[in-house]
């Protein structure tokens, strides 16, 4: 009785209603239901019987509702708890079965399943229809007479109690088990009827092996069970890691966000004092140049004073336009600023609900999991407790002196059958836990502007002339450095062109000319090699590399070194030389392949830009691993690297709404890239200033109409924008400033 005490919260109660069963019905699943709820349930839904335990859904079949029996082992328990409970109360008032009269209840009968009064008792045995209950009948003052230590004595049990029998032939003992209806319980008249062409096994024979393989199965469990509670150890772990892992993500996005809006706040601060700072110094220009004009008005005669009153009237317009181009810089640059701070948000919110979703997804498959361990365990308490109880019905029927003691055990194959489910359960792995706590949630990025990044404006430019120009009528096609501080500038006139070096005061140190009597304009272009050395290309297939040391120069035929049909139509449009790697990039005119040479000028590869025109480029540049391609004829400037991937296209100025193109371009130290773009038809020029990675325009300075080329050199450590006139022949330098 001990023992069926400690299991009683199991064994006796309903898997559906959750009170104390009632006519008990074993399930599959090994939990018990109340034979009115499972009535209940296959009245809604046909054949199919949920377990709202453990959640497992059980399919009856067509013949399923007859299949259902009684758990008789259960109903002794819960017959034996009620006699034991009646017995141990002192107050035994209550309703008598027999004739529902409340009174003090004085016997129970172990056949019809009575507590009666002392009257219903007198008749009860001695009544002759009820002479068989007579030995069934006791007194509950003698139940309590033979209690030891508070407990009936089970010999007693044994003895007084009834064997179940068939509830088609209620005379009739249950003897045998149709294994083809799930080991039902039947008598000998139903294995002759219903049951006539089924598999019968009979209960005496059989019941030691499957008492024997029931707890085989018990020992089974019990070791599976102790893999089901580290998995419970091992998810509440993982669960703990990912709600840790889920909260240190949580907070470094709130930093990441409230670190870049608080960058994005700064860079706009900065912004507006940068071009504060050059509308500062413009205006100083522009009060400096009106006093100049003014005192070189007043010492001139009064007749040229309508001269000057035109003059400084320009002057102001000037300054007016570059105030208002400046404007309009300064709000593009804050509204993409502006851009940049919902873009980050939009982009913070996203990955909050990443995360949320993330969070959500390893709590789903964690509480499966959990459900999964506590419905195992359910089914294993219940399977163990039904082990237990069997046991304790054994015991009782050990002391037996009855034939048939095994009869409340005929629940036994049935349980067998259905606990090979829960060992599946027990031995179910989860190998998607072992990924729950490794949780990747990406960064914020924010493309804002780039810090100590110099500006350059057009109030601080000098010009330096060129004395050599004049004398030779060259024309100026390509601008590049030495890598000492002087200038290279390259060109043509009608059958002959050159390269010329001067200084930055636009003294002439240095020209290299050669006659190309086969070409009417022989363009020739220039890049930086190496502090000593310029590389060169002239229209239509030469390569060359200059030194300015000892005007030694080497060339090779571009047409002869790839090996290709060269077609009237192509020649070289620019050029740009890789430093790092010592290799030099020529444009193709009619080609959008770029061919590669090395310093030795001998061919290696061609690079294909896809994204270009069939006109081929205009102006390179190099600069690290960036290359910068200007496609003229389509008005697109491209971002890639040095083998031609796109990487961004860059944008065009927006002053007005004329056909930009591009036409050259340069990188300096800070990966800065500038790009002089035109206006095919009206003269307009002007330069753009990009970050490194092209997505914000930095500043924008108009030019003089005839600017044909454009590069940075490096004086007395100052890095500066040089822009090449083609036929005027002067430089204009344009110094930089520190602003953002």
């Amino acid at each position: 009785m001990d023992t069926i005490a400690r299991d009683l919260d199991v064994l006796c109660k309903c898997a559906s209603c959750g009170g104390e069963l009632k006519e008990p019905i074993l399930l599959p699943c090994i939990h018990r239901i109340c034979r009115q709820c499972l009535t209940g349930q296959l009245t809604q839904n046909d054949d199919v019987i949920e377990c709202h335990q453990c959640g497992h859904v059980h399919r009856l079949g067509a013949n399923g509702a007859k299949l259902v029996q009684a758990d008789y082992h259960v109903e002794l328990l819960l017959e034996c708890l009620k006699v034991d409970g009646l017995a141990r109360r002192e107050d035994k008032r209550g309703k008598c079965d027999d004739c529902g009269s409340d009174r003090e209840l004085m016997s129970y009968c172990f056949e019809c399943h009575r507590a009666m009064c002392d009257e219903c008792f007198g008749y009860h045995v001695t009544a002759t229809s009820l002479r068989s209950h007579k030995e069934h009948t006791r007194k509950l003052h003698d139940l309590a007479q033979m209690m030891t230590d508070g407990v009936v004595d089970l010999k007693i049990l044994a003895e007084i109690t009834v064997p179940p029998s068939c509830p088609h032939h209620p005379e009739k003992n249950l003897e045998q088990w149709c294994v083809t209806c799930q080991h039902m319980v039947i008598c000998q008249t139903c294995a002759f009827g219903f049951h006539r062409d089924h598999v019968i096994e009979d209960v005496g024979s059989e019941f030691e092996a499957k008492k024997v393989r029931l707890k085989e199965y018990a020992h089974v469990l019990e070791k599976g069970m102790e893999r089901v509670s580290k998995l419970a150890d091992k998810v509440s772990i993982i669960q703990d890691a990912v709600e840790v892992k889920m909260s240190t993500e949580e907070n470094r996005l709130h930093r990441q966000h409230e670190e870049l809006l608080s960058s994005i706040t700064q860079d706009r601060e900065d912004v507006v004092e940068a071009y504060s700072v050059t509308r500062k110094n413009l205006n100083e220009k522009h009060d400096k140049r009106l006093e100049e004009i003014t005192i070189k008005m007043e010492s001139e005669i009064l007749g040229v004073k309508t001269k000057y009153d035109k003059i400084f009237e320009e002057t102001k317009v000037k300054n007016d336009n570059d105030l208002a181009r400046l404007e309009e810089s300064q709000e593009r640059h804050l509204n993409k600023l502006e851009r940049e701070g919902r873009d980050l948000e939009i982009n913070y919110e996203t990955l909050k609900k990443t995360i949320a979703l993330i969070k959500n997804e390893r709590r789903e498959t964690t509480y499966r999991v959990s459900n999964h361990i506590d419905s195992t365990t359910s089914r294993y308490k219940n399977f163990m407790a039904t082990v237990r109880s069997i046991d304790t019905i054994e015991q009782w029927a050990a002391l037996s002196s009855r034939n048939n003691w095994w009869a409340h055990l005929l629940n036994i194959p049935r349980i067998c059958s259905f606990v090979a489910t829960i060992g599946e359960e027990v031995d179910k792995q989860f190998p998607e836990l072992d990924d729950l706590s490794s949780v990747s949630v990406p960064k914020l990025t924010c493309h804002c502007a780039q810090k100590d990044v110099p500006i350059i404006a057009g109030g601080t430019s000098s010009t330096v002339e060129v004395g050599w120009k004049s004398t030779r009528n060259w024309e100026v096609n390509d601008i590049s450095g030495d890598g000492r501080g002087n200038i290279v500038i390259s060109g043509h006139r009608s059958h002959e062109s050159h390269v010329t070096s001067c200084s930055v005061r636009g003294e002439q140190l240095q020209q290299y000319t050669r006659l190309d009597g086969q070409c009417l304009a022989p363009f020739r272009y220039c890049s930086t090699l190496t502090n000593r050395r310029v590389a060169t290309v002239c229209h239509p297939c030469e390569i060359g590399v200059l030194d300015l040391m000892t005007s030694s120069y080497v060339s090779a035929n571009i047409r002869d070194q790839m090996k290709e049909d060269w077609h009237a139509e192509r020649g070289v449009s620019c050029l740009a030389a890789d430093l790092a790697n010592n290799e030099i990039y020529v444009g193709l005119m009619g080609s959008r392949d770029i061919a590669v040479f090395d310093d030795k000028l001998r061919y290696r590869r061609s690079v294909t830009l896809t994204y270009c025109g069939n006109y081929g480029p205009d102006g390179l540049a190099i600069g690290g691993d960036t290359l910068v391609v200007c496609d003229y004829y389509k008005g697109n400037a491209f971002l890639s690297d040095l083998e031609g991937n796109l990487k961004h296209q860059l944008d065009m100025p927006m002053l007005t709404k004329a056909a930009w193109k591009p036409s050259r371009a340069c990188i300096d130290q800070q990966g800065c890239i500038y790009i002089l773009w035109k206006v095919e038809f009206s003269g307009e020029r002007t330069i753009l200033q990009y970050c490194s990675d092209g997505h914000h325009v930095l500043s924008e300075v108009t030019v003089d109409e005839d600017g044909e080329s454009l590069t940075t050199i490096q004086v007395d450590g100052v890095e500066k924008i040089l822009l090449a006139t083609s036929s005027t022949g002067n430089i204009v330098v344009y110094e930089q400033i520190h602003s953002v």
